[in-house]
């Protein structure tokens, strides 16, 4: 299984709601890469192509925590009446680690 981190979430202006994120993917800071890395690094797919890829078992999806350096792994959460949608967990517990992520340049107005 491959593992892909992700610093970045495409979600509505003013929406503080898993369910609502509608792209995830990661976004390289500048400062760390030269413009030929930047480009190969920099990904972005709908939280439809994550799910899909979670369920299958083919990628795991994990952001870090900034100050710890810990992995917060995503997992697919499906509650009744509402469609599926992705959350961290970290030791075994759902968190809003997620929520805390960067917004994707044109999400941000």
């Amino acid at each position: 299984m491959k593992e892909r981190e992700l610093n970045c979430v495409s979600r509505p202006p003013r929406t503080n709601d898993h369910s609502r994120i509608t792209h995830i993917g990661y976004m390289c800071a500048t400062d760390r890469l030269d413009a030929n890395q930047h480009s190969a690094q920099v990904w972005q797919i709908t939280v439809q192509e994550a799910i899909t890829e979670i369920n299958a078992g083919t990628t795991a999806f994990y952001t870090v925590h900034q100050r710890t350096g810990m992995r917060a792994y995503l997992g697919v959460v499906s509650e009744p009446g509402r469609p599926p949608y992705l959350q961290a967990r970290v030791g075994g517990l759902w968190n809003d680690h997620l929520l805390t992520q960067r917004r994707y340049e044109s999400d941000a107005r």
